[in-house]
């Protein structure tokens, strides 16, 4: 297994290194070739090592960083904001993964509205916190948190992509 581990952790560096050099061209190009399921099956093989967990975190914040909505969207709909909520559960005492889990969850918010939030515009910090579940249909929607999510740390309401995003019409309004 520990070389399992090395080949998953060089294997997300070099994406995330990628990603860095590359700008948003390489970006939308791992998202499209399902590069990022790949980061979070890696995050998700090998939940206890920390180094694998920051570093898929970097990865895929740095697509989210150079990216779209839409790879902002593929973040939800290939495992990738998932795979980022087990690692800030699974990581509370380290450092670089709650910063960079943080971070994948704020542009992932922020640059995805939110069914219900129709006055929410993407970009503009007004997002809901919320949490990603993916089925990999590529919808989203939110619920509002309970005073027990926020006493965990979680704080956020569910945003899963089994649901509708905002796309125009509305369900149930």
């Amino acid at each position: 297994h520990t070389e399992q581990g090395e080949v998953q952790r060089w294997g997300v560096a070099a994406l995330w290194a990628l990603v860095d050099a590359g700008g948003q061209a390489v970006a939308t190009a791992i998202a499209e070739s399902r590069g990022i399921e790949a980061i979070a099956e890696a995050m998700r093989a090998l939940p206890d090592a920390a180094e694998v967990q920051e570093r898929g975190l970097g990865a895929l914040f740095g697509l989210l960083a150079e990216g779209s909505v839409a790879d902002a969207q593929a973040v939800v709909d290939q495992g990738g904001f998932e795979a980022a909520q087990a690692a800030l559960a699974g990581h509370a005492g380290s450092e670089e993964v709650q910063r960079w889990g943080e971070a994948v969850v704020d542009i992932v918010l922020e640059m995805i509205p939110v069914q219900g939030e129709s006055d929410a515009s993407p970009g503009a910090g007004s997002a809901p916190e919320a949490e990603v579940h993916s089925d990999g249909e590529g919808t989203a929607s939110s619920a509002s948190a309970s005073t027990t999510d926020e006493a965990q740390g979680a704080g956020r309401g569910v945003l899963s992509a089994g649901d509708s995003l905002v796309d125009g019409a509305e369900e149930g309004a």
